[in-house]
């Protein structure tokens, strides 16, 4: 599930449908970024692509720890859908995390079509649901909420290698080939990288091992836990900006194909690479 809420904007004092929970989990350097809200060229207003969305840049409602909270003057609402108001977020509600369904929203043809003006129906607040029903849908949510996810699943990776690198900790281990994995005891998922300096496709003419799909499982005979991995082709499921990002930031992710990720900290981690999955699954 994909929690929302509804947040003021600080310059026009619109209400707004953001998606919560995907803010950084540490502080910005320099402070909070600011928030600005363009309209594209149709005149759709938070129209931006996601290659608008460019790592470090500012864009228009990247975290919604800038924005005050949307005070309906009672709660949100009870059951399913609506969760309650709360000091921190405000009123918030849940929608099923899948693009295929964000991105109908928008769609005419869709039998959730406009759904997005709905979802705070079940607020006790007739005032609030008065508010949600104009407040404003990105035209590229589903878009908006991959680029978000991939953000945080690759802040935490680089977080992690660093920790590797200097304290060396055991979160994320090199491996040179698939059967190196059944040797390690602490066993969470796998993260395959494109070869660094192989070609993306494998039209090339060169020989090399195939690149696994996005999401694809590894099994480990004779194991008593862990018998089956998760394989997440990082290609594909974060896109190549940020794996250039990984292989940038980080000695640990510059050479090399294939990383186990490991122990019982990164579980929340190991979390968010199969939320992104399910995401994206029939995007």
């Amino acid at each position: 599930m994909q929690r929302f809420g509804l947040r003021r904007h600080p310059q026009t004092g619109e209400p707004w449908i953001v998606p919560l929970s995907l803010d950084p989990a540490e502080p910005v350097s320099g402070g909070l970024r600011s928030v600005e809200v363009a309209e594209d060229p149709t005149g759709n207003r938070g129209g931006h692509s996601a290659t608008d969305l460019s790592v470090g840049v500012a864009d228009p409602l990247a975290s919604t720890a800038c924005l005050p909270k949307l005070r309906a003057g009672a709660s949100a609402g009870a059951g399913t859908g609506a969760g309650a108001a709360t000091e921190s977020h405000g009123p918030s509600t849940y929608v099923l995390a899948r693009q295929d369904l964000l991105r109908a929203f928008l769609d005419r043809k869709s039998s959730y079509s406009s759904t997005h003006r709905s979802l705070f129906r079940l607020s006790r607040s007739a005032r609030l649901k008065a508010i949600a029903s104009r407040a404003v849908w990105r035209q590229d949510m589903d878009a908006f909420v991959v680029e978000l996810m991939r953000r945080r699943i690759a802040e935490r990776l680089l977080y992690y290698a660093r920790l590797v690198e200097v304290e060396k900790r055991g979160y994320i281990v090199p491996c040179g080939s698939f059967d190196e994995v059944k040797a390690f005891s602490h066993r969470g998922c796998l993260l395959w990288f494109s070869p660094v300096g192989m070609p993306e496709t494998a039209n090339s003419g060169q020989k090399s091992a195939p690149a696994p799909p996005r999401l694809s499982t590894m099994r480990v005979d004779g194991a008593k836990l862990a018998r089956k991995l998760a394989v997440h082709n990082l290609e594909s499921l974060l896109g190549r900006e940020h794996l250039n990002r990984l292989r940038q930031g980080s000695d640990l992710f510059r050479e090399g194909s294939l990383f186990l990720l490991c122990r019982k900290r990164t579980l929340d981690l190991q979390m968010k690479l199969w939320k992104l999955q399910g995401y994206m699954e029939k995007a």
